[in-house]
């Protein structure tokens, strides 16, 4: 993605001291070591658009590389934002970049990457009914994302009810991964030109594909704050293990569950077993979720025209396992 970032040397970027204060941090970041799992769903989307095989055209390879831009732009701007709104040090094995050209220019440079996108698709070859779509799928996606992150950081869930950690941890999971990652499979459903119900089960799979991998993110994010080797870090936001204590505990014990979320200190060993407990299940109804939504997918693709394909979305979804869990 690197490669298609303007440089100073494009026409409208010869300013002075802009690519030290926009494009060259930004060619930094993306360029680092990423997952390229939103890149994939919109390949894997694509592929699957159709099971005819001569409409998935090579030709349109071209149209394919520039939306996997516009996702891993939107994904690495989500990224900056996150590292300042969390107060994280490192990101990709590097220092986050607010750490390293400040918090202003650092906020300037991610929503840069909100706008860039859509200039970078009026640039290419679109039909114009196509380029609306994707207009109108970007846009969608990015109001409910942000929907979705105000959710994650407007509640604190030691302070919420049960009934409030359950429905705004699944709503905050739903909208702001759930969201994208469907957007990313449906954007290669668009351009290989998909009828529309196969658009919206491609739709649906990338949302709970999506879906899947914050589950599995979230537990990851748990396991690491409670790592004894370091000192305890309190967990406040929505996520999956918030969701799964909500749904699992009795109301005794899930007020239990808050204090040791909320505790800095040393726990005792039935806070552990406890938390281990929660982790087991998320772990296991995380697990579930994405292999649901595989076979979903299998069920629907059985023409062997997509048999490499459906091979490389489960090299993806273990890739994700292990990675994420």
């Amino acid at each position: 993605m690197a490669s298609r970032l303007p440089t100073a040397a494009d026409p409208g970027m010869d300013i002075p001291g802009l690519d030290r204060a926009l494009l060259g941090p930004v060619r930094e970041f993306v360029s680092r070591d990423s997952k390229q799992v939103r890149a994939q769903l919109v390949r894997i989307g694509f592929s699957l658009s159709s099971d005819d095989a001569a409409a998935v055209h090579p030709s349109r390879d071209t149209l394919i590389d520039c939306l996997v831009c516009v996702v891993e732009a939107l994904h690495a701007g989500s990224l900056m934002i996150d590292d300042i709104q969390d107060n994280d040090e490192m990101r990709r094995g590097k220092a986050a970049l607010h750490l390293q050209i400040g918090v202003p220019l650092a906020i300037n440079a991610a929503n840069w990457l909100y706008f860039w996108p859509a200039d970078m698709l009026r640039q290419q070859n679109f039909a114009p009914a196509m380029e609306l779509e994707i207009y109108r799928l970007f846009h969608k996606t990015m109001m409910r994302a942000h929907q979705g992150q105000a959710l994650d950081l407007g509640h604190d869930m030691t302070r919420a009810s049960q009934t409030d950690a359950l429905n705004v941890s699944v709503a905050a999971i739903e909208l702001k991964t759930g969201e994208l990652m469907g957007m990313c499979s449906e954007l290669g459903a668009i351009v290989g030109e998909a009828t529309s119900p196969r658009r919206e089960q491609l739709a649906k799979f990338g949302r709970n594909f999506g879906v899947a991998l914050q589950m599995l993110n979230d537990i990851g994010e748990v396991s690491t704050k409670k790592d004894s080797s370091k000192p305890r870090v309190p967990f406040h936001r929505p996520s999956w293990v918030w969701a799964v204590a909500a749904r699992e505990l009795g109301p005794d014990e899930f007020l239990k569950f808050q204090c040791i979320m909320e505790r800095t200190s040393e726990s005792s060993s039935a806070d552990d077993l406890l938390l281990g407990r929660i982790l087991a299940k998320s772990t296991e109804l995380a697990l579930v979720e994405l292999q649901t939504c595989m076979d979903e997918m299998n069920s629907i693709v059985q023409n062997n025209v997509h048999l490499a394909t459906l091979s490389r979305l489960r090299d993806l979804a273990q890739k994700v396992i292990k990675a994420y869990a």
